[in-house]
């Protein structure tokens, strides 16, 4: 007998979130907002206080520098010590799928 797939609201939402048109903005808006320096990429510096604000928003301890340098090392597909934008929208999925 074939198992019945149940599916909840939150996994709607998360469908919804995925869509490109609700992921594209969301994306650009919180990209924009960290890029201080306006470079089109997320360094070091800018990419810290992102993942500050990530782990407060998901009720965990602050990153430690190694924390940070794992994360940036794990998304830094190009290995440039940076974040496109393509890059930090892997992470935005990651976090839209895991919550």
């Amino acid at each position: 007998m074939k198992k019945k797939t149940i599916i909840t609201p939150k996994d709607i939402m998360k469908k919804k979130m995925l869509d490109d048109k609700i992921l594209g903005p969301l994306v650009d808006k919180t990209f924009e907002e960290f890029d201080k320096n306006r470079s089109g990429y997320l360094e070091k510096e800018e990419f810290t206080p992102l993942l500050k604000d990530i782990h407060k928003t998901l009720h965990l301890p602050p990153p430690t520098e190694l924390v940070v340098e794992k994360e940036l090392k794990k998304l830094d597909h190009d290995k440039d010590g940076r974040l496109s934008k393509e890059e930090y929208t892997e992470l935005i999925e990651d976090l839209i799928s895991y919550t």
